[in-house]
């Protein structure tokens, strides 16, 4: 998969070498900036070194923030792989301070779900898959939006507890799944409180 920044030169008809020349910087600092970490994990917008968005800005005669902006927007539209979205749940979970398994199975026919279970105030734990099927893209903001609203949905009261108030079985297989199940106000409560993290993530 093409790296996040060269993707973003190439957009723009540009190369690590003239970013070099115009931005007056040593083009193994951009290399650093495009290539993964040491353990194979790809970088991020904000793992991008700020004196290689300056130099690009200065290539293409915009902003700094004009630049970070556009391959922040890049990258969450990018199309993404089963490990990479897993990663991205991981480390996502993890900002958020949630305790969480995240894991992928195999849902056949090629189709695959990464599954979150992130533990409750109650100590119980839920279930949310976030569904990568063949047919369809899979984008950080998707995966990001899909579970945010996911999580919020637990505003259904009925006499055992909270259930997700969107739920029909006939519909089509949504992005991300919620486990049906009742919660009590504490761990619904805490479901709303974790989904707002996740759309500052997503911005």
């Amino acid at each position: 998969m093409e790296k996040l920044l060269d993707a973003y030169l190439k957009s723009n008809d540009i190369n690590r070498s003239k970013v070099a020349k115009v931005g007056q910087i040593n083009l193994t600092t951009i290399q650093r900036s495009a290539i993964p970490f040491s353990d194979g994990t790809v970088r991020n917008a904000d793992d991008i070194n700020p004196r290689v968005i300056f130099a690009v800005a200065e290539t293409l005669h915009k902003t700094p923030g004009q630049v970070l902006d556009e391959i922040i927007e890049m990258e969450m539209q990018k199309d993404m792989t089963t490990e990479e979205a897993k990663l991205l749940l991981i480390n996502v979970l993890d900002e958020t301070d949630a305790t969480a398994l995240v894991t992928i199975e195999d849902m056949g026919d090629d189709n695959e779900a990464i599954v979150a279970e992130i533990d409750l105030p109650s100590e119980d734990t839920i279930r949310f898959a976030v569904n990568n099927l063949v047919d369809n893209t899979l984008t950080k903001d998707d995966v990001l939006t899909g579970l945010r609203y996911a999580m919020a949905d637990y505003d259904h009261e009925e006499e055992d507890g909270f259930y997700p108030t969107y739920h029909d079985e006939n519909d089509e297989r949504p992005l991300v799944d919620a486990e049906y199940t009742p919660l009590s106000k504490d761990d619904a409560d805490y479901l709303e409180k974790l989904s707002r993290a996740l759309f500052k993530s997503a911005r």
